[in-house]
């Protein structure tokens, strides 16, 4: 929770009692500022140069603005200017169709923000007590719940892990400016400010003010509302917490359908929501619905998926998968590959196929010498898996084993000619392997 502009002045002593008051004794001490060139991140990263901490700054090129290129020379010179590192991440911010642009630019900032830090090292961010307020406001406007009305959090971790801190939400932004003119600090105005098509920004100019002609505290009020909130919020996880340990299935990504079914709506909805938000990804409420009303209740034998984002949720054998929408593609491609030579890169996976040697019953080493082909399903394959069995068909084995359609159409197979030799990873082609006891060889995938 910010602490209240009302008994805390916007100075190197109150921002210091701030910002410890956010730290725990585990955390990081060297930070890293969030610094866009804008009036508040220059602020923050003033303060904390004259506090004398281990400090530097990253800033985010979105490639959005005619002017970003000569934001970065200025932040070059301020950087300089305070003897302070500065590492710039050039990324790329535009929407998918469908998506928000705001929402957008917003991910793939966090995402380059938390790519640009090492372990040891805390992110801080520049956000105030006005812009909590409308926070607040959107999601209120958008018929947000707990979660929504909470706003932001003065302390939450990055993708990576790494502590995420925003210990200017207790001051206002009269106080910023205050200080950032009392210092006769320089910054950058990012022209889509004042671009009232924006929401946020018709709410900055616009509604807020009005509200504060009749409600004179209204950005405190909306600021406390947000602290209540955050506290309810709390609670909410305390409780999905303990449905957690009832759902949880054999995997962190993965909850089981039926205890889940079994909780009250209620508490099924929010277990959902604490599940997807600790595994990284926030679908908007509509989409918790339709998780709800099409992958829980689907049938036993029904393949339900529903995609957002990146991410995507499906059903398999009695549990919930969040998956990322890059790994269900099925690949096609072809590889030749001569195993006795060099390791076989398939980018599409993020791995290599290499090979084991020494191997008891595994492939006769005369393949490793032979033109093999690497490729994937298609339909239709069989192979052997011992002498005294006949052919199997694959489909057959992936379900005896339990694993997932989205997993069988990704798995390598490797052909000499027509002749399976090996299901990557999981079967050997019996009679192409040598007896038991002597040394063979099989393929494995490795990042």
């Amino acid at each position: 929770m910010g602490i209240s502009s009302k008994t805390r002045p916007l100075n190197r002593e109150g921002f210091h009692r701030a910002l410890a008051a956010l730290l725990s004794p585990t955390d990081p001490s060297s930070c890293v500022i969030a610094y866009s060139g804008g009036v508040d991140s220059h602020v923050l990263l003033h303060l904390c140069v004259s506090l004398g901490l281990p400090v530097r700054a990253v800033h985010v090129h979105h490639g959005l603005q005619a002017a970003a290129d000569d934001w970065v020379d200025h932040c070059q010179r301020v950087c300089d200017a305070l003897d302070v590192g500065l590492q710039v991440c050039r990324i790329d911010a535009r929407a998918r169709r469908g998506d928000s642009p705001e929402a957008a630019a917003r991910e793939a900032r966090y995402l380059a923000l938390s790519q640009a830090l090492s372990d040891d090292e805390i992110l801080l961010l520049g956000q105030h007590k006005n812009d909590q307020a409308e926070t607040v406001l959107l999601q209120m406007l958008r018929g947000s719940g707990v979660a929504g009305l909470a706003a932001m959090p003065a302390q939450s971790r990055l993708h990576g892990g790494q502590p995420m801190l925003r210990p200017l939400l207790g001051f206002s932004r009269r106080q910023i400016e205050h200080y950032a003119r009392r210092h006769r600090l320089d910054w950058v105005e990012d022209p889509s400010n004042r671009q009232t098509h924006l929401r946020r920004n018709a709410l900055r100019q616009h509604i807020v003010p009005a509200l504060e002609e009749y409600w004179p505290q209204a950005v405190e009020s909306l600021h406390q509302l947000a602290a209540r909130q955050q506290d309810a919020q709390l609670l909410l996880d305390d409780l999905a917490q303990i449905d957690l340990a009832r759902c949880i299935g054999h995997a962190p990504e993965r909850l089981q359908v039926l205890p889940l079914r079994g909780l009250p709506p209620r508490r099924r909805f929010n277990l959902l929501r604490y599940w997807l938000h600790a595994r990284g990804t926030r679908p908007n409420r509509r989409c918790l619905e339709q998780i709800v009303r099409t992958v829980l209740t689907a049938a036993g034998d029904a393949a339900p998926v529903v995609k957002w984002g990146a991410h995507e949720l499906r059903r398999f054998n009695g549990e919930l998968y969040l998956l990322q929408q890059a790994d269900t593609v099925a690949l096609t491609a072809e590889y030749p590959w001569q195993p006795g030579r060099e390791a076989l890169r398939i980018d599409a996976l993020g791995s290599s196929l290499h090979i084991v040697t020494g191997v008891s019953g595994a492939l006769d080493a005369r393949w490793l010498q032979q033109p093999l082909r690497v490729c994937f399903r298609r339909g239709g394959e069989k192979i052997a898996v011992t002498a005294a069995q006949h052919r199997q068909s694959l489909k057959k084995l992936f379900q005896q084993a339990a694993i997932p359609p989205w997993q069988r159409q990704r798995i390598p197979l490797l052909y000499h000619g027509n002749e399976l030799l090996a299901v990557c990873g999981h079967w050997l082609s019996a009679p192409h392997c040598v007896s038991r006891g002597e040394d063979g060889w099989m393929p494995r995938l490795q990042a």
